[in-house]
C-alpha cells in the first residue's frame, strides 16, 4: 500500500539518498504526525482493485498494536503482529532528536509493542505473539544487547545476495549474512531470518537456517505475481516455499498463505504463521 502524500503534501517532496539508494517523494522523516493523519491509503500495485483508495487513514504503531490486542481478546485466540524497524540507522542520523542511534529506534518499536501487551516483557510468547524484523544486523544485535528482556523474537531480514547491507557495514553484501558463518552469527541474536522467496526457492538457505535453529520467515507471496515455474498457481508456490524450509510466510493475499500454512500443520510441519 501507499498513500496520497504527493497530492496532499507536495511541499514535502524531496529527493534523498536512503541507505545508498535514491528515493524521491514524501518521506516519513519529513512529516509531522498531524500531517500524517490527513493522508489516506492508496493501492500501489498496478492491476489491483482501487476500490478502497481514499477511504482509510493511517494509524500509529501503538494504535495498530492496541487494535491487534483487542482483536485477540474479542476472538479468544491470539492475533500476532510482525513489525519491521525501517531504515533505523538512516532515521537515527536524520532525526537524532527521536533516536540517538539505530538500536534506540529498534528498542522504541519494541516498547510500543510491549505497551499493547506484545513481547516477553508484557506477556509470554506465544500468548501475545510478536516478531520484530529489520534489514540491519548491527541495529538488531545492539538492541538485543541493550534491551534483550524487552524485545520480542527478532527476525534478520535478508536482501538480495549482491545488495549492500544497510546500517554502516561498508560494502558488505547480504551474501555474507546468508552464508554459514553469517547465519551462525545471526542465530546469536535473532530467532529467524527473513529471506526473499527467490533465495528460499533457489538455494539451500532454508536447510542451512534450520541447521542453526533459525526460523525462516519468507517474503512475499503474491497471487498476482506468481513465479513462472508455478504456472500461475500461488498455492503451489506457497507449498514449495514451506517445503524449502519456510516456517512463516508473508503474503499480499492472506487466504493463500493461511491455507498453505494450515495444510502444512496438518502434515506436521513446523510452521509458525502466515502474515
Amino acid at each position: 500500500m501507499s498513500t496520497d502524500a504527493d497530492e496532499r503534501l507536495p511541499a514535502r517532496r524531496a529527493a534523498l539518498t536512503v541507505d545508498g539508494l535514491p528515493s524521491t517523494g514524501v518521506h516519513a522523516a519529513h512529516v509531522t504526525l498531524a500531517e500524517a493523519r490527513t493522508l489516506r491509503a492508496r493501492q500501489a500495485r498496478p492491476g489491483r482493485s482501487t476500490g478502497e483508495d481514499g477511504k482509510h487513514g493511517l494509524v500509529t504503531l501503538r494504535e495498530f498494536a492496541a487494535f491487534a490486542s483487542a482483536a485477540s481478546a474479542s476472538r479468544g485466540s491470539p492475533v500476532g503482529v510482525h513489525v519491521e524497524a525501517k531504515h533505523p540507522a538512516w532515521h537515527a542520523a536524520t532525526l537524532p532528536h527521536c533516536a540517538r542511534d539505530a538500536a534506540a529506534m529498534v528498542v522504541s518499536v519494541a516498547e510500543a509493542l510491549a505497551a499493547a501487551g506484545f513481547g516477553p516483557a508484557a506477556a509470554p510468547w506465544p500468548s501475545a505473539p510478536a516478531f520484530l524484523q529489520c534489514f540491519e544486523p548491527d541495529a538488531l544485535r545492539a538492541a538485543a544487547a541493550r534491551a534483550g528482556g524487552l524485545l520480542p523474537p527478532l527476525v534478520q531480514l535478508i536482501g538480495r545476495a549482491g545488495q549492500v547491507v544497510p546500517g554502516g557495514r561498508g560494502n558488505q553484501t547480504f551474501a555474507a549474512v546468508a552464508d554459514d558463518q553469517g547465519l551462525t552469527t545471526v542465530a546469536a541474536y535473532a530467532a529467524a531470518i527473513g529471506p526473499p522467496m527467490d533465495a528460499l526457492l533457489d538455494t539451500d538457505i532454508g536447510k542451512r537456517a534450520a541447521a542453526t535453529s533459525l526460523g525462516v520467515h519468507a517474503y512475499t507471496l503474491r497471487d498476482d505475481a506468481v513465479r513462472t515455474r508455478f504456472s500461475g498457481d500461488a498455492a503451489a508456490e506457497a507449498a514449495a516455499a514451506l517445503a524449502a524450509g519456510a516456517t512463516a510466510l508473508f503474503g499480499d493475499h492472506p487466504a493463500t498463505a493461511v491455507a498453505a500454512v494450515r495444510e502444512a500443520r496438518k502434515c506436521g510441519g513446523g510452521v509458525v504463521a502466515a502474515a
